[in-house]
């Protein structure tokens, strides 16, 4: 063979190799807090495909100050479905950190008050944003508290970090007791109306917000519709699924193998209506939800179980466990907040008593299989989002 042919040749196969060899550029992220009393940060994970395992990335401070300890919420961490902003509750320091998601990783926006104490989970749509704090528990009073906020509109916005100690631009509501241990707010699917659940009451409030006439100048109107009976005891997590059915955990106060899902209907009018419920999982301490597969399927953990169950959703929101008890085991002690990647392909839980995220793959049938898992997180880390 000819020399200048053969170095040819070896040099396309090298190419080739080398190309082989580098890294695919990341599909996504995975995002959780550390929630540390010294100083809140985000701990990010890359997804590199779907069929691999979570890459460790940057540990980013949200500038505020975490509890240290649990929160019992769901939505602490919140992404924009369009994939801009990251919202992060500072339950230590009663504000939210709000992040832009840039090509090289994250950087901090601005930090404002979250209009009372303790936030623990956020909820936007729009040009609203409503975070719910669990002030009861700290010597105050349970709000929600919602404000004007779109930032791709207008940049002044947000002006800076460490924003102005009182928020006047609030409008806030009470829940149904000044202290009942709330777990989560989100808006429903047409944005019309805001739901939050509440644990200690047994209850589920509902609320009417708007923004009126144009945003940069409209006031914010948050009117509490009312405050519904749960199905079951201990309503906590909860995600929205096809049209404005809502899916909610009932961790039934812990009690062994007693933990049940229901699904409900918010109506035209802001009110509840049961669709299924109290479906048992067999399972104890089902807290937090994830809605997948076009609505078709919802995912619970159950902390108590160290697992999560799988449930069919009917398009009239009856609810039915995959397999016999519908049980997969995490591989992880003590699992808390889940999420399902914004392309739908993965599902992530965030694990408590190990300090780990476990990662699966969501199959065309609902079901899970095991990807692996990512350790070397504190216990007190809190919140989970992935796109």
């Amino acid at each position: 063979m000819h020399p200048t042919k053969s170095f040819a040749t070896a040099g396309l196969m090298l190419a080739s190799t080398l190309a082989v060899a580098q890294p695919a550029p990341p599909v996504g992220a995975v995002y959780t807090m550390t929630n540390a009393v010294e100083g809140n940060a985000v701990q990010v994970y890359q997804r590199r495909s779907v069929s691999q395992n979570l890459r460790p990335g940057p540990l980013v401070p949200t500038g505020g100050l975490g509890s240290g300890g649990s929160l019992g919420n769901q939505n602490g961490l919140l992404l924009d479905p369009d994939n801009r902003h990251l919202y992060a509750v500072n339950a230590g320091s009663d504000d939210v950190s709000v992040f832009t998601i840039t090509p090289t990783g994250l950087e901090l926006k601005t930090r404002f008050p979250s209009g009372g104490q303790r936030p623990v989970s956020v909820a936007r749509f729009g040009g609203l944003l409503c975070v719910l704090n669990a002030g009861g528990s700290v010597g105050s009073i349970d709000n929600v508290a919602c404000r004007r906020w779109q930032p791709e509109v207008d940049d002044a916005a947000a002006t800076a970090v460490g924003l102005e100690s009182e928020s006047p631009h609030y409008a806030t509501a009470v829940l149904s007791a000044a202290d009942t241990a709330p777990a989560q707010i989100q808006f429903t699917r047409d944005g019309r109306y805001l739901v939050a659940t509440e644990k200690a009451t047994n209850r589920i409030s509902t609320y009417q917000v708007g923004l009126g006439g144009e945003w940069r100048n409209g006031e914010v109107t948050l009117h509490r519709v009312g405050s519904f009976d749960s199905a079951g005891r201990t309503p906590f997590g909860f995600d929205v699924g096809n049209g404005n059915q809502i899916i909610v955990s009932e961790a039934m106060a812990g009690d062994p193998e007693a933990g049940a899902v229901s699904s409900y209907r918010v109506e035209d009018d802001g009110s509840l209506s049961w669709l299924q419920g109290t479906q048992p999982v067999f399972q104890t301490a089902t807290c937090w939800v994830a809605v997948g597969g076009g609505g078709r399927y919802a995912y619970v953990s159950n902390t108590g179980s160290d697992n999560v169950s799988v449930l069919r959703v009917g398009f009239d929101g009856e609810l039915d466990l995959l397999g016999r008890f519908g049980a997969v085991r995490t591989v992880g002690t003590t699992p808390l907040d889940v999420s399902i990647s914004q392309d739908g392909l993965n599902f992530y839980v965030l694990n408590a008593g190990s300090g780990s995220i476990n990662a699966f793959t969501i199959l065309p049938n609902g079901r899970l299989e095991r990807l692996g898992q990512m350790r070397g997180l504190p216990n007190s880390a809190n919140g989970l989002a992935a796109r």
